[in-house]
């Protein structure tokens, strides 16, 4: 009669187990840089193709303007401006923008980075209404030199004169706006409006 013998498998004992993984972390550890450095290299080359188009984008403005686009930080550059390219600007648009001393409304005090995206996107094949303030329809359609990304331009809380919709979203989905937001729009008054948009 025969007898057969039954091996167990054998496992792992504590101290392989301990060997695998600090080899694993070692690895990580030596991975971790190279793999942050390449992440770095494509956010810097997508920085840098952005902000070429975005030169190439201002560039275009000049030469369809004759002027680049002004701070608003500079009441007497905006004037200069708006008066060379708006020369039938509706008196009640220009004063949405300016007070009568010739300043511009605290509503409408924009930092440079609002302000490359109102003149590069926001403002109306209108040249009555350029901005949307007083007057003009949609349908005018917007003056654009560069696409902005929305995702990356709207605020939660922004001047009145400049809510949502009219100078720094640039929304392509239908805006659901509630009654009071564009009475708000159109105080001038300087007060902050808060950002009530719905997306459908």
């Amino acid at each position: 009669m025969s007898r057969t013998s039954h091996r167990r498998p054998r496992g792992f004992t504590l101290v392989e187990l301990l060997v695998v993984l600090g080899i694993i972390a070692l690895l990580m550890a030596l991975l971790t840089p190279a793999v942050m450095w390449g992440i770095n290299a494509a956010r810097r080359t997508r920085m840098g193709v952005e902000i070429a188009a975005l030169a190439d984008a201002i560039e275009k403005y000049k030469l369809s303007t004759g002027d680049y686009p002004p701070s608003f930080r500079d009441s007497n550059a905006v004037l200069r401006h708006i008066r060379m390219r708006y020369p039938k600007i509706a008196p009640s648009e220009f004063n949405a923008v300016f007070t009568p001393a010739g300043i511009v409304r605290p509503a409408m005090q924009l930092d440079e980075g609002e302000a490359l995206v109102f003149w590069l996107s926001r403002t109306r094949n209108n040249p009555t209404y350029p901005f949307g303030l007083t007057g003009g329809s949609p349908s005018d359609g917007y003056k654009t030199y560069y696409e902005f990304d929305a995702r990356r331009l709207v605020d939660s809380v922004v001047p009145s004169g400049v809510c949502q919709g009219h100078v720094l979203s640039v929304h392509r989905q239908p805006v659901v706006r509630r009654p009071d937001d564009h009475r708000r729009h159109h105080t001038g008054d300087g007060r902050l409006c808060r950002n009530r948009r719905e997306r459908r």
